[in-house]
């Protein structure tokens, strides 16, 4: 998504389907444990690296890394053990794409956590894990009282997850102004006056992601 200061709140669609993906494109669901060790049960001759001790016999990189847009690629890669190896998504909508014998990239369909599994062909397996941070902002909405030639009222506004490197922007700034322009909490103060209505706050990641929020002065 590309930055487009307009006043239309585009919020990243979140999909929650239900099955296992195995080896290259499918369906997930949101994971926890409980597909893990479905995935065992149904596999018994896979080994569970969470309850085999300190035998390590095949690794995967990275162990641990975070989604922030639809789309998004990563690309793991596996070691050790004996080809050939098998790759497998729990846990939600995305697709895993083999590169080579030892490296398959996912491509993130929605911004939620994802387990990927790696085992090789005695069984020993791996395991990585994908976080999900969608950008949101809090609150999503507020009201504030301007009175006349008194202090205008205040409103403070966090943002959450993204890519980062945080921009902030109001729509009207004859009616209030935002005590910085980046990170990740500003403070939003009505000017001095009798001005009243809707103004609208955007903040963008450095992604070019938006997530909307508003004042509304009376």
């Amino acid at each position: 998504m590309k930055r487009i200061r307009k006043c239309a709140l585009l919020l990243l669609p979140l999909a929650v389907l239900g099955s296992l993906f195995v080896a290259c494109p499918g369906c997930e669901d949101e994971p926890d444990d409980g597909d893990l060790d479905q995935y065992f049960e149904d596999h018994p001759y896979v080994s569970d690296p969470r309850h085999s001790g300190t035998r390590i016999v095949v690794t995967i990189s990275p162990a641990f890394t975070n989604v922030v847009d639809i789309g998004d690629q990563i690309l793991f890669t596996a070691s050790g053990g004996r080809l050939p190896y098998t790759w497998v998504v729990l846990g939600g909508s995305g697709t895993l794409e083999r590169r080579g014998n030892y490296q398959a990239l996912y491509t993130a369909a929605a911004v939620a956590p994802r387990t990927i599994l790696v085992h090789d062909a005695n069984g020993d397996a791996a395991i990585a894990t994908i976080g999900g941070s969608p950008l949101t902002i809090q609150p999503s909405g507020t009201n504030i009282v301007n009175q006349g030639d008194a202090a205008g009222g205040t409103q403070t506004f966090n943002v959450y997850g993204g890519s980062g490197g945080y921009l902030w922007v109001v729509s009207d700034q004859t009616k209030g102004t935002l005590n910085t322009d980046s990170g990740s909490t500003v403070q939003y103060t009505g000017n001095t006056n009798d001005v009243t209505g809707i103004n609208i706050i955007t903040v963008y990641d450095s992604k070019n992601n938006q997530v909307k929020s508003y004042v509304e002065q009376k």
